[in-house]
Protein backbone atom coordinates (compact mmCIF):
# COMPACT_ATOMS: atom_id res chain seq x y z
CA UNK A 1 0.00 0.00 0.00
CA UNK A 2 0.99 3.38 -0.28
CA UNK A 3 2.84 6.03 2.27
CA UNK A 4 0.28 8.66 3.47
CA UNK A 5 -2.69 9.29 5.20
CA UNK A 6 -5.43 6.51 5.10
CA UNK A 7 -8.77 7.30 3.31
CA UNK A 8 -11.98 7.00 5.10
CA UNK A 9 -14.28 4.15 4.23
CA UNK A 10 -11.11 2.66 1.86
CA UNK A 11 -9.62 0.31 4.28
CA UNK A 12 -6.14 0.22 3.16
CA UNK A 13 -5.79 2.49 0.78
CA UNK A 14 -4.20 5.58 1.93
CA UNK A 15 -3.42 9.06 0.07
CA UNK A 16 0.09 9.80 -0.45
CA UNK A 17 2.04 12.30 1.07
CA UNK A 18 4.30 15.22 0.69
CA UNK A 19 7.00 16.76 2.09
CA UNK A 20 6.23 17.95 5.48
CA UNK A 21 3.69 15.50 6.09
CA UNK A 22 1.28 17.77 3.37
CA UNK A 23 -1.51 15.95 1.25
CA UNK A 24 -0.48 14.98 -2.23
CA UNK A 25 -2.91 16.83 -4.53
CA UNK A 26 -1.97 13.84 -7.04
CA UNK A 27 -3.37 11.27 -5.38
CA UNK A 28 -2.15 7.48 -5.72
CA UNK A 29 -0.39 6.10 -8.69
CA UNK A 30 -2.84 5.11 -11.33
CA UNK A 31 -5.45 7.06 -9.95
CA UNK A 32 -7.57 9.44 -12.53
CA UNK A 33 -9.99 12.44 -10.86
CA UNK A 34 -12.19 12.54 -14.11
CA UNK A 35 -11.63 12.37 -17.10
CA UNK A 36 -8.69 13.31 -19.11
CA UNK A 37 -9.31 17.17 -20.97
CA UNK A 38 -9.76 17.83 -24.26
CA UNK A 39 -6.98 19.70 -26.13
CA UNK A 40 -7.08 21.28 -29.24
CA UNK A 41 -4.18 22.82 -32.06
CA UNK A 42 -5.36 26.54 -29.62
CA UNK A 43 -6.19 24.70 -26.38
CA UNK A 44 -9.62 25.46 -26.28
CA UNK A 45 -12.60 22.59 -26.22
CA UNK A 46 -13.80 21.56 -29.38
CA UNK A 47 -17.15 23.32 -30.57
CA UNK A 48 -19.24 20.42 -31.14
CA UNK A 49 -21.52 21.63 -34.48
CA UNK A 50 -25.30 22.38 -34.13
CA UNK A 51 -27.33 20.06 -35.46
CA UNK A 52 -28.63 21.91 -38.83
CA UNK A 53 -31.97 21.24 -40.54
CA UNK A 54 -32.02 18.91 -43.47
CA UNK A 55 -32.40 20.34 -47.20
CA UNK A 56 -35.66 18.18 -46.98
CA UNK A 57 -37.50 20.80 -44.87
CA UNK A 58 -36.58 23.56 -47.17
CA UNK A 59 -37.85 21.81 -50.04
CA UNK A 60 -41.07 21.31 -48.26
CA UNK A 61 -41.46 24.82 -47.11
CA UNK A 62 -40.87 25.78 -51.36
CA UNK A 63 -43.89 23.28 -51.96
CA UNK A 64 -45.84 25.36 -49.87
CA UNK A 65 -45.10 28.33 -50.67
CA UNK A 66 -45.92 27.41 -53.81
CA UNK A 67 -49.29 26.46 -53.29
CA UNK A 68 -49.66 29.24 -50.99
CA UNK A 69 -48.62 31.39 -54.33
CA UNK A 70 -51.65 29.47 -56.46
CA UNK A 71 -54.51 30.23 -53.10
CA UNK A 72 -53.45 33.31 -53.60
CA UNK A 73 -54.13 33.99 -57.37
CA UNK A 74 -57.09 32.14 -57.35
CA UNK A 75 -58.71 33.89 -54.31
CA UNK A 76 -58.00 37.15 -56.26
CA UNK A 77 -59.09 36.09 -59.74
CA UNK A 78 -62.11 34.70 -58.02
CA UNK A 79 -63.77 38.12 -57.48
CA UNK A 80 -63.85 38.32 -61.39
CA UNK A 81 -65.59 35.37 -61.71
CA UNK A 82 -69.70 34.64 -60.77
CA UNK A 83 -70.63 34.68 -57.43
CA UNK A 84 -73.93 34.53 -57.54
CA UNK A 85 -76.29 32.77 -60.59
CA UNK A 86 -80.01 33.22 -60.82
CA UNK A 87 -82.36 32.88 -63.59
CA UNK A 88 -79.33 32.28 -66.48
CA UNK A 89 -77.80 35.42 -65.38
CA UNK A 90 -74.56 35.58 -63.08
CA UNK A 91 -73.08 38.42 -60.59
CA UNK A 92 -69.12 38.34 -60.13
CA UNK A 93 -68.13 39.49 -57.12
CA UNK A 94 -66.41 42.72 -58.29
CA UNK A 95 -69.86 43.62 -59.56
CA UNK A 96 -71.98 43.33 -56.20
CA UNK A 97 -69.23 46.46 -55.01
CA UNK A 98 -71.61 48.60 -56.99
CA UNK A 99 -74.86 46.78 -56.69
CA UNK A 100 -77.57 48.41 -55.23
CA UNK A 101 -75.77 51.11 -54.13
CA UNK A 102 -74.75 49.58 -51.46
CA UNK A 103 -70.49 50.20 -51.39
CA UNK A 104 -67.77 48.38 -51.36
CA UNK A 105 -68.29 46.26 -48.44
CA UNK A 106 -71.25 44.22 -48.36
CA UNK A 107 -75.00 44.22 -49.92
CA UNK A 108 -77.64 44.18 -46.65
CA UNK A 109 -81.29 42.67 -46.41
CA UNK A 110 -84.38 43.51 -43.86
CA UNK A 111 -84.44 40.47 -42.86
CA UNK A 112 -81.04 40.50 -42.01
CA UNK A 113 -78.89 38.70 -44.51
CA UNK A 114 -75.77 40.11 -46.05
CA UNK A 115 -73.38 39.21 -48.37
CA UNK A 116 -69.27 40.16 -48.52
CA UNK A 117 -68.70 41.70 -52.01
CA UNK A 118 -65.23 40.66 -54.16
CA UNK A 119 -64.08 43.31 -52.22
CA UNK A 120 -62.72 41.09 -49.50
CA UNK A 121 -62.09 38.59 -52.08
CA UNK A 122 -59.19 41.24 -53.49
CA UNK A 123 -57.78 41.92 -50.52
CA UNK A 124 -57.22 38.50 -49.02
CA UNK A 125 -55.87 37.84 -52.07
CA UNK A 126 -53.41 40.31 -52.01
CA UNK A 127 -52.87 39.85 -48.74
CA UNK A 128 -51.49 36.17 -49.43
CA UNK A 129 -48.35 37.17 -51.10
CA UNK A 130 -46.92 37.86 -47.88
CA UNK A 131 -47.34 34.03 -46.95
CA UNK A 132 -46.35 32.79 -50.49
CA UNK A 133 -42.79 34.99 -50.38
CA UNK A 134 -42.00 33.90 -46.64
CA UNK A 135 -42.86 30.25 -47.03
CA UNK A 136 -40.51 30.40 -50.67
CA UNK A 137 -38.02 31.85 -48.13
CA UNK A 138 -38.37 29.34 -45.48
CA UNK A 139 -38.69 32.62 -42.89
CA UNK A 140 -40.92 33.01 -39.99
CA UNK A 141 -44.40 34.05 -40.06
CA UNK A 142 -45.13 32.41 -43.04
CA UNK A 143 -47.13 29.64 -41.75
CA UNK A 144 -48.94 32.64 -39.33
CA UNK A 145 -49.69 34.72 -42.06
CA UNK A 146 -51.32 31.86 -44.68
CA UNK A 147 -53.45 31.03 -41.56
CA UNK A 148 -54.59 34.27 -40.85
CA UNK A 149 -55.19 34.70 -44.43
CA UNK A 150 -56.81 31.35 -45.33
CA UNK A 151 -59.48 31.93 -42.10
CA UNK A 152 -60.00 34.93 -43.15
CA UNK A 153 -60.83 33.85 -46.51
CA UNK A 154 -62.76 30.49 -45.42
CA UNK A 155 -64.90 32.48 -43.59
CA UNK A 156 -65.97 35.01 -46.15
CA UNK A 157 -66.61 32.61 -48.64
CA UNK A 158 -68.59 30.37 -45.97
CA UNK A 159 -70.56 33.00 -45.16
CA UNK A 160 -71.42 34.36 -49.03
CA UNK A 161 -72.07 30.24 -49.60
CA UNK A 162 -74.90 30.28 -46.74
CA UNK A 163 -75.93 33.83 -47.58
CA UNK A 164 -77.06 32.72 -51.53
CA UNK A 165 -78.86 29.60 -51.00
CA UNK A 166 -80.58 31.15 -48.12
CA UNK A 167 -81.58 34.06 -50.26
CA UNK A 168 -81.99 33.43 -53.60
CA UNK A 169 -84.53 30.30 -54.31
CA UNK A 170 -83.72 29.66 -58.03
CA UNK A 171 -80.56 30.59 -57.30
CA UNK A 172 -76.84 29.08 -57.23
CA UNK A 173 -73.78 29.68 -55.59
CA UNK A 174 -70.80 30.58 -58.89
CA UNK A 175 -67.63 29.25 -59.48
CA UNK A 176 -66.23 32.15 -57.91
CA UNK A 177 -67.40 31.68 -54.73
CA UNK A 178 -66.41 27.68 -54.81
CA UNK A 179 -63.30 28.64 -55.69
CA UNK A 180 -62.41 30.98 -53.21
CA UNK A 181 -63.74 29.00 -50.55
CA UNK A 182 -61.62 25.86 -51.98
CA UNK A 183 -58.57 27.93 -52.05
CA UNK A 184 -58.41 29.79 -48.79
CA UNK A 185 -58.83 26.22 -47.21
CA UNK A 186 -55.56 24.88 -48.95
CA UNK A 187 -53.74 28.10 -47.86
CA UNK A 188 -55.04 27.16 -44.16
CA UNK A 189 -53.72 23.55 -44.33
CA UNK A 190 -50.53 25.18 -46.04
CA UNK A 191 -49.94 27.40 -43.09
CA UNK A 192 -50.89 24.44 -40.22
CA UNK A 193 -48.38 22.09 -42.22
CA UNK A 194 -45.88 24.92 -42.11
CA UNK A 195 -45.78 25.50 -38.46
CA UNK A 196 -43.98 22.58 -38.23
CA UNK A 197 -41.16 23.19 -41.29
CA UNK A 198 -40.57 26.74 -40.92
CA UNK A 199 -37.56 28.21 -39.38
Amino acid sequence: MFEGVEIAGLPGVSWPTGPGGLVSATGPPGWQQGPPPVQTQYGYPPVVPQQGRGAGTGMVTMILGIIVALGMVMVFVSAFLPWVTSAGASTSGVSLMTMQGEGFFMIRWGWGGMLFTGFFSLVIGALMIIPAILLLLNKRGGPSWAIVTGVFGFFMALVNVIMVYATYDNGGVGAGLWLMLIFSIMVLVCGIVGVRYAE
